[in-house]
């Protein structure tokens, strides 16, 4: 059984954008057709829709399936392919945005590295599941560390 992934967010750390771009061309080798959707916000995505064939030249003219760019924001939820998507500010060095998912099925929350703030910590609350990124065990202002996710772990449950 596989997992087949509906959304991806990239935001302004570079290593997010090639690993992206890896997952996009993964997906096309693993024969993918089910339409996915980039979120990011808006100064990234001219950025994003080129870097593909930086990446991966031609890939994009053969895919396969479709990709729809969609601008994201802090605090302005939206429906794509019978999710709910809303997206809230994280600290990290660099913009950075927690998402959390919601159909019928459940409540999905994730997050890169940033150390959480009242924004994301509301975002997460009720989840079915979190997966959010430590940047390390030590404490840092900017990133989230292992302590702290695994107290934002006991919070959401």
């Amino acid at each position: 059984m596989g997992f087949e992934v509906t959304a991806l967010g990239c935001g302004e750390a570079f290593d997010e954008w090639y690993t992206n771009m890896f997952l996009l061309a993964r997906m096309w080798e693993d024969g993918r057709r089910k339409p996915l959707v980039i979120l990011s916000r808006a100064p990234l995505l001219d950025q994003l829709r080129g870097l593909m064939d930086r990446a991966y030249p031609g890939l994009a003219a053969r895919i396969g399936y479709p990709v729809e760019y969609r601008e994201a924001a802090s605090g302005t939820p939206f429906e794509w392919e019978g999710l709910r998507f809303t997206l809230a500010p994280t600290q990290h060095s660099v913009t950075n945005l927690a998402v959390r998912l919601e159909s019928r099925a459940g409540k999905f929350c994730y997050s890169g590295d940033g150390q959480f703030t009242d924004e994301s910590r509301a975002l997460f609350a009720g989840a079915n599941l979190l997966v959010h990124e430590a940047y390390s065990f030590n404490p840092s202002p900017i990133h989230g560390d292992l302590a702290g996710v695994i107290q934002m772990a006991a919070y959401v449950s």
